[in-house]
């Protein structure tokens, strides 16, 4: 990982997402990440910061894709979908995971994820228990990401209690993907458009060395967290990548 050089504070509001009746199309930058996830298995977590066009600035947002990589500062242009709209794309959805799945299966992972990082932007992001959360999430597209870390453990406790709860809530909808949705229009997920290195506007890495891009869901809550939620607006800094799969500082055991 490369070294910050230079950084601001800034707090990182999680602004109101339009819940739109459909998918729409965005340019997204990566602006920041909190520093305190530097050390949780050598990537950074989540939340993130992001500014989206026709959203705003100072977006915290939470990184659901283990997979691929993005840079400090990139852009790429990206498809929003409010979560609520998942029942209704099912494998036409431009979203990234389990597109091939049943609905249900779709569904209910990003009923898990959604779950998952509204705790997240409920706690403090500086402690373990936020950076349990983070790896709890991708666990969820990514099964496995989490293997070997010291809180592998409480990782999926956390991920088995999110399951249960999305499980639940399917059941108490009577099997209505939609209905079972429909607490969740304050969640949107922000995939790259297209799901390749086609997507990428702006590339500090050099032209062409920037990738399919990360998958980020944005979560706007009733009320911010607290001072908790701090962004660090990274300014002055070549390449940085987060979230990077094998990227790990130190193996853990």
């Amino acid at each position: 990982m490369k070294h910050i050089m230079q950084k601001s504070l800034l707090w990182g509001a999680v602004v109101l997402m339009c819940c739109a009746t459909g998918a729409f199309a965005n340019v997204f930058t990566l602006t920041g990440v909190t520093p305190s996830g530097a050390n949780m298995g050598g990537v950074y977590t989540s939340p993130y910061v992001a500014t989206i066009s026709g959203v705003g600035s100072g977006i915290n947002v939470i990184c659901d894709d283990y997979q691929d990589e993005v840079w400090l500062n990139e852009s790429w242009n990206v498809t929003a979908t409010n979560l609520t709209q998942l029942p209704l794309l099912g494998s036409s959805s431009p979203v990234l995971w389990d597109t091939s799945a049943p609905a249900i299966q779709q569904v209910t992972d990003y009923l898990t994820a959604a779950i998952l990082a509204e705790e997240l932007l409920s706690i403090n992001s500086s402690t373990q228990q936020a950076e349990d959360l983070s790896f709890a999430i991708w666990d969820v597209f990514t099964p496995g990401a989490s293997t070997g870390l010291a809180d592998a453990s409480l990782i999926n406790a956390d991920l088995t209690a999110a399951e249960a709860q999305a499980a639940l809530d399917i059941t108490n909808a009577g099997g209505n993907l939609a209905t079972a949705l429909s607490p969740f229009s304050n969640v949107t997920i922000y995939t790259a458009d297209p799901k390749s290195g086609a997507a990428v506007i702006s590339c500090p890495n050099g032209a062409g060395n920037c990738t399919a891009p990360q998958e980020f869901i944005s979560v706007s809550m009733a009320e911010p967290a607290s001072p908790a939620l701090l962004g660090f607006d990274l300014l002055g800094v070549g390449a940085l990548v987060f979230c990077v799969r094998r990227r790990r500082v130190t193996a853990q055991s």
